[in-house]
Formats: C-alpha cells, sequence, structure tokens
C-alpha cells in the first residue's frame, strides 16, 4: 500500500478482514478491538484508493457493527469520515474531520483532514471559512490528487465568494501542470469563472483551447450544466454562432435523456433568434418527433407555430397552435398563449379580423389571472373595431374595464371612444365623463378624452358646452398637437352656437400661438369670414390677403372661397373695378374650381356696374358672361341663369327687348319655383310689355299680362309684386279696361303702408295713374284727395303732388265753392 501498489494490498488487507470476520463469528473481536479498528480501516483506505467506494461502504458497515461505534484512532474518524462523504452524509463526514483535527497528532493527517473539511464546507456553502480552511492547509500537502482536490475546492470557494483574481491565479497555477481529468475540470472552472465576469467569448475561447481541438477530451455528464450555460450566455449576448457549436458539439456527448431534451430545444430557439429558420424548423420537428409527450413540446409547438407564420406558412402554424389549444392535458397558460398568437396570426398575417376576435375570446376563457383575461378581451375589442362592430366593440372594453389589471383605464377610454364611433353621441358624452372621474391620472388617454367628449357634445348640436370643453382641453394641453384643432373646433361650436365673438377668440388664438401648424390657412379663412360678416371690413381684408399671400396655392380648395369675399368686400364699396380683378383671379388662377363660374359672373356684374358708370358699352360684361357659357358647359345652374338675367339686363338696356326677354325666360326655366324664377318672369314681362307699347304689338300685352298675374298670384316679395300690379293696370289702362286699372291702381296705392324705408315708387305712381283717371272722368275731388294723400305720406314724389292737388283746385274745384 504505501509503494502504491493499492490492487495488491487491498488483496491481502481484504484476506486479513475476512479472517477478522471469520473470527468476529466465533465472538473472538472482542478480545482485539484495535486490531478491528486498524485492519477495517487499512482496507477502507485501499478500496477508496482503488476508486471502490462501495466496497469501502461494505467494509465500514461491517466495521461499525463490530465496534458498536467506537472510535480508537484519528486515523479511523479520518476513513470513516470519507466513506461518509462517498454517502453524501456531508454533516455527519464535518463533525468526524474536526474531531481528526482536534485530536490527531500526525500533521500529515490534520492536513489531509483539512482539506477535505474545506470541501465540506464549500458544499455546504459556507465560503468563508472554506477559503480560511483550504488556504491554511494548500501549502503542507504532498499528494498530488489530494492537492488537486484542495485547489479545486478552494478555487469553488473563490468563484462563490466572487473573487475572481484569487480564482484565476489557483486556475492558471494548476493548469500549468494538470492533466487529463484534472485539466477538463480546471477548464470548466475558467469557463464559469469568464461567465461570472460576463464574459462569455472568453469563456468560448477557452471551451475551443480545450475542449473544441482537444483530441482526449470526453464531455462528462457533470460539464452539462457548465456547458449549457455557456451557449446561453453566448446567445444572450448576440454570439449565435458560437452557442449553436457549442450545442451542436455538445448535444452527441450527453447521456441523460432530459439533458438531450433540453440541448436539442436549445439548439432550436437558438437557430430560430440567429434567424436561422430552416435549421430551427429542423430541430424543432426533431424534438416533437422524438418527444411527443414531453414536458417541453407543447411550447415547442408554440414556438414551431411562431416560425411558421413568420415563413407565411399560415395552414401550418393554424394547424400547430391547434394541437396544443385541443389538447386539455396541456397547462392552462400554453393553451391561452397558444390561442392568443394565433388570433394575432389571424390579425395580421392573414387579415381576418372576424376569427380572430373569436380566438382572443377563446383565450380570454383560458385565462389563469386577470391581467391575461384583460389582454385577451381588449384585443377581441380591437378586432370588433377593425370590423366597424363599435357596440360590441365598446362592450368588449367595458368587460376588460371592470376587471382590475393595468388595462383598466385605457378599455374605459376606448369604450367610450368606440360608443362615439357608433354614433351614439349622449351615451358618448357619458361614458368620457365617467373615464375622467375614474382615471384622473394624465395620460393620453386623458388627453383625448377631453377632445373626443368635446367632439360628442358638438354632434349633439350642444354647441355652447361644446365650445368650452374644447377650449378648456386646449388651455389644458396647450402642447398637445390636437390643441389647435380644438380651438378651431371650439370656434366652429361658437359659431354655431351663435357667439361670434366667442369664435373670433379661438381662431385669434390659433392664429396667435399656433401659426406654424397646419390649422393656420383654416383659422384665417374662418376669421376673415366671421369679420366680413360682422362688419369689420378691414380687419376682414387684412386676414384675406394675409391668406392670399401665404396659402392661395397649398390651400386651393379654400382661396377661391377668399377672392370671392375680397370681391364682394369692393363690390360693396363700390369699388368696381378692385371686385373686378378679385372675381377675374378665381379663372385665372382656379380654372377648374366649381367657383369659377361664380367668378366669372360676379366679375361681369363689377364689369356691368364700370359701364353704367362711365356710360360705357357692356363689351367686357359679355365677354365674361360668354367665357360661362362656353368653357363651363357644367356650371351650377343659378350661375347660368344669374347670367342669363344679366345679359337680360344689358340686352334691356340696348333696347333688345326681345333677345333679352329670351334670356330672361331660359333664366327663369333654369330656376323654377325661386325668388330668381320669379324676378325673370317680371323682366321677361316688362320686355313684352315694352316691347308692345314701343313696336305696336299689342297682342303681346296678353303675354306680358299673364306673366305679371303670374307674379301676383304666387305670393313674391312686396316690392316684386307691387311691380306686377302697377304693370298689369298700365296694361289693362291700354286695354281700355279703366274699372280695372283702376281698381289695381286703387289697391297698390291703398296698400302701401307708409314707412319711407319700404318700396314707395310703385304705390306712389299707382296714385299719381288713379288720379289721372279720375281728372279723365271728371271725378275732381277723388282726384284731389289722391293727391293731398301723396302730399302727407312725404315721399319723394310729394311736393309733385302738392303741386298738382294746387293746379286741380285752382282751375277745378275752388270756382265751384264761390257764390
Amino acid at each position: 500500500y504505501s509503494g502504491g501498489f493499492h490492487a495488491d494490498a487491498n488483496k491481502f488487507y481484504q484476506e486479513s478482514w475476512d479472517l477478522i470476520l471469520l473470527a468476529a463469528d466465533h465472538a473472538m473481536y472482542a478480545q482485539a478491538p484495535e486490531v478491528v479498528s486498524d485492519f477495517g480501516t487499512r482496507l477502507i483506505a485501499s478500496y477508496l484508493a482503488a476508486k471502490s467506494p462501495r466496497q469501502a461502504t461494505k467494509v465500514y458497515m461491517q466495521q461499525r457493527e463490530m465496534l458498536g461505534n467506537k472510535v480508537y484512532s484519528a486515523t479511523q474518524q479520518y476513513w470513516w469520515a470519507r466513506v461518509l462523504l462517498h454517502r453524501e452524509q456531508i454533516p455527519a463526514a464535518m463533525a468526524l474531520l474536526r474531531e481528526v483535527m482536534r485530536t490527531a497528532k500526525d500533521a500529515s493527517l490534520q492536513s489531509e483532514a483539512a482539506i477535505w473539511l474545506g470541501h465540506c464546507l464549500v458544499e455546504e456553502q459556507q465560503w468563508a471559512e472554506a477559503t480560511e480552511m483550504l488556504t491554511t492547509h494548500l501549502g503542507t500537502l504532498q499528494d498530488p490528487e489530494l492537492l488537486s482536490i484542495a485547489r479545486g475546492a478552494l478555487i469553488d470557494a473563490h468563484l462563490v465568494a466572487e473573487e475572481y483574481v484569487e480564482a484565476d491565479a489557483l486556475i492558471t497555477q494548476q493548469l500549468a501542470t494538470a492533466e487529463g481529468d484534472e485539466r477538463r475540470v480546471l477548464a470548466l472552472q475558467q469557463i464559469r469563472l469568464k461567465l461570472s465576469l460576463y464574459d462569455p467569448v472568453g469563456a468560448f475561447e477557452t471551451y475551443q483551447l480545450h475542449f473544441e481541438k482537444s483530441v482526449d477530451y470526453v464531455q462528462q455528464p457533470e460539464d452539462y450544466l457548465i456547458i449549457r450555460k455557456l451557449a446561453l450566455d453566448l446567445r444572450g449576448s448576440g454570439e449565435f454562432e458560437p452557442a449553436i457549436l457549442v450545442l451542436e458539439r455538445s448535444l452527441p456527448l450527453v447521456r441523460e435523456d432530459r439533458q438531450k431534451q433540453r440541448l436539442l430545444l436549445d439548439l432550436a430557439e437558438t437557430n430560430s433568434v440567429a434567424g436561422h429558420s430552416a435549421d430551427a424548423l429542423r430541430h424543432f420537428r426533431r424534438f416533437i418527433s422524438l418527444y411527443p409527450e414531453a414536458e417541453d413540446t407543447p411550447r415547442l409547438r408554440i414556438d414551431l407555430a411562431r416560425l411558421l407564420a413568420e415563413g407565411q406558412h399560415y395552414d401550418e402554424a393554424s394547424t400547430e397552435y391547434a394541437v396544443v389549444l385541443k389538447n386539455p392535458l396541456v397547462a392552462g397558460n400554453l393553451r391561452y398563449q397558444a390561442a392568443f398568437e394565433l388570433a394575432s396570426m389571424l390579425h395580421q398575417s392573414a387579415n381576418k379580423p372576424a376569427e380572430a376576435m373569436g380566438m382572443y375570446e377563446e383565450a380570454a376563457s383560458l385565462a389563469e389571472d386577470d391581467a391575461a383575461r384583460a389582454d385577451a378581451l381588449y384585443r377581441a375589442g380591437e378586432m370588433l373595431l377593425l370590423n366597424q362592430d363599435f357596440l360590441g366593440a365598446a362592450a368588449r372594453f367595458q368587460q376588460v374595464a371592470e376587471i382590475e389589471s393595468p388595462l383598466k383605464c385605457r378599455a374605459q377610454f376606448k369604450a367610450a371612444a368606440a360608443i362615439y364611433a357608433a354614433r351614439e353621441y349622449g351615451e358618448a358624452v357619458s361614458a368620457f365623463d365617467a373615464f375622467l372621474a375614474d382615471c384622473p391620472d394624465p395620460t393620453e388617454e386623458r388627453r383625448d378624452a377631453y377632445r373626443q367628449r368635446a367632439a360628442a357634445l358638438f354632434r349633439t348640436a350642444d354647441f355652447a358646452p361644446a365650445m368650452k370643453a374644447l377650449a378648456e382641453f386646449a388651455a389644458e394641453f396647450p402642447a398637445d398637437p390636437n390643441a389647435p384643432q380644438a380651438l378651431m373646433d371650439a370656434a366652429r361650436s361658437a359659431v354655431n352656437a351663435d357667439l361670434p365673438d366667442d369664435a373670433m377668440k379661438h381662431l385669434t388664438a390659433v392664429v396667435d400661438r399656433y401659426a406654424e401648424t397646419e390649422q393656420l390657412p383654416d383659422a384665417l379663412y374662418m376669421r376673415a369670414y366671421l369679420q366680413f360678416q360682422l362688419g369689420r371690413a378691414k380687419k376682414a381684408e387684412a386676414d384675406a390677403f394675409r391668406f392670399i399671400e401665404s396659402f392661395a396655392e397649398s390651400h386651393a380648395d379654400l382661396a377661391p372661397d377668399v377672392y370671392l369675399w375680397l370681391g364682394d368686400h369692393f363690390a360693396n364699396r363700390a369699388e368696381f373695378s378692385q371686385a373686378e380683378s378679385m372675381f377675374l383671379e378665381v379663372r385665372k388662377r382656379y380654372k377648374n374650381s366649381d367657383l369659377a363660374p361664380l367668378a366669372l359672373y360676379e366679375a361681369a356684374k363689377n364689369a356691368y356696374r364700370q359701364a353704367q358708370e362711365k356710360n360705357s358699352d357692356f363689351m367686357k360684361a359679355q365677354g365674361y358672361i360668354l367665357l360661362i357659357f362656353t368653357h363651363y358647359a357644367s356650371a351650377p345652374v343659378r350661375v347660368r341663369a344669374q347670367a342669363n338675367f344679366l345679359r337680360g339686363d344689358i340686352a334691356t338696356l340696348n333696347g333688345e327687348f326681345e333677345q333679352a326677354a329670351e334670356w330672361f325666360e331660359e333664366a327663369a326655366q333654369a330656376v323654377p319655383n325661386t325668388e330668381l324664377y320669379f324676378a325673370s318672369i317680371g323682366r321677361m314681362a316688362e320686355c313684352y310689355y315694352s316691347i308692345a307699347t314701343e313696336s305696336n304689338r299689342p297682342e303681346l300685352l296678353n303675354t306680358a299680362l299673364i306673366h305679371f298675374n303670374e307674379l301676383i298670384d304666387a305670393g313674391v316679395s312686396k316690392s316684386l309684386a307691387e311691380m306686377a300690379r302697377y304693370r298689369a293696370a298700365r296694361i289693362y289702362e291700354l286695354q281700355q279696361l279703366f274699372d280695372k286699372a283702376k281698381n289695381e291702381y286703387r289697391s297698390l296705392f291703398h296698400g302701401y303702408g307708409g314707412e319711407i324705408a319700404s318700396d314707395w315708387y310703385y304705390p306712389a305712381r299707382a296714385g299719381f295713374d288713379l288720379a289721372r283717371l279720375y281728372m279723365a272722368d271728371a271725378e275732381y275731388a277723388q282726384a284731389e284727395r289722391i293727391y293731398s294723400s301723396l302730399v302727407r305720406l312725404k315721399l319723394p314724389v310729394s311736393d309733385e303732388a302738392a303741386k298738382k292737388a294746387a293746379t286741380l283746385r285752382q282751375i277745378h274745384l275752388e270756382p265751384e265753392t264761390q257764390p
């Protein structure tokens, strides 16, 4: 034994022990317990040296039985402790080793006991004492094997204590001389050290140096954990190819089935993360084929389905998800995950929101906690939104809002927004109110809730509260991108609530505070319009020109309106040339605009007015009108009618009554039962009247009379009706139907209410003509009363009536009263 011939020594020790056992059978061992202790201990030591711990344990049990647990030497205690270590009875072994250190006289035995005690302390995770114990006795050891064990235990202690410098020094020192299995263990410890220092690349270099390139390395079962950690750490740091190499090399070397499963699974997942879809699919399918009932298989099927979906193999992916989903033996959380991911695939990849909604609801039924159920129901609500089932979506979101989860407030907001989208604006206001009350934290949804609540109020035509809510939103969130639009909507609400000053205030806020936003053009446009309506001409003109200077090109849909407003503005100020130029800008810049024909008509009207002022011809006005009919065949009917009416006016001024009548008739036919229709009928009748009287065509009087009576019977405006009555009376007079003429004159004259602001012309002319007919019939008193009435009305023609009354009295009435 002392010479290292352990097998031969073991043979002689075993023969000696057999003799002791034979003596024990005759109860002779009690006479010599020291012999039992000595020979049993030697045999245990020889078996352990020969790496036969099972035989050593057998001798240990026999020795204990014979000695009754009595200890006769420190050596016996030491080897008993070694046996206990093999039996993994570490606390009992530690107690014996401490006793050996206390009682042994042999320094070498004390050191060996200290080393094994240090090893035990490492196993028991008592790192500080282990480090101290091993460091103290390391230098006293002579046995290379024990020295290796001591260094290994000390390295473990340093690693756990994060004393990496000390651990690295020991590993480096020992690697210089280590061989075989010891070198393998040290290399693994160095890998562990570098992984602890978050250096997976350095750990991989150690792996390559000692394992991958080593011809005599055989991976041991105990290597599995550290090698797998190396692969996973490499994957975690994005070093996919080294991780795959480690896993592929290690997979054939492991023996335990569970370890094979884990490594194959790791290999599949690493290929997946690395983007090696084909390899990942191959490994996933291999795993499922080899281990269809394994604990990890359902999760792996989900990973496989995810990969298939990424490769647009949606049918195969659906099949894998369904296998997991329909298996009641699979854990609920995995079935939930399968349903959830299948729903997501149906929505995002297959564009089937209806089917996705049903699958999300199935996921909700499988959820094992409130947060997961809320998530699935929330997604179901989003699918219903995509299908525009807004009330159904609102119901799902409301379900989520009733669950305590991180989605609670967001779901409550989405429910309100869905109700708004369903155009249930009153309910939406209530839902937004509830959300704002229940969810006070400042969030993006809260800002949107303010805005949409105000929009809902607007939709319910509750404009004043809507204006207030929108303005409050803009004031509370001035930096929000929706703030300028909220002010614009507040202005529109104010207009609808007949609060023009409030509208101006909100529009001015947009112009002043948000000059760089897309709302500025709309704000200038609307403010110009309002100021024109409110009679603030100077400010309106400034806004209109500012709009045109900056946005005439970019906002071609609005600019024609602004030019028209400016044209009307200048026309109202009798600046007809400036007005004409504004209207012509529409034709020039926006010839394809729907407003171009109207602008040409307005330009023609202003050219017509200029011609009247200058007493010149109407060629320019007629040219604009001609453009309407030649270039804008699809111009609005009313614009064409207005253009015909205007050229009818021009024709009458030129004495072209027949042509004018045609154009007035065209205008009337285009817009039946409108104010323009009746105006056209009246002008057409006047043309016939003029033709009849000036061209001696009395047959046209009846035609004119028909149209005048149409106006009278239609209940047209007072001024138009008065004109028609007067003209009808004149026709009766021309037809010598004097009684009818008198009745019309009388009705028209006495129907005048005396308001100087109202039209007085035709009632006054009717009075003069009625008086004239009375004079012709020698009814002087009646005529005088008419003239006197005209005087009392104090009309612009009252002086003329007074003169006629005075003349009448002087000639026809006063002589009769003389004696």
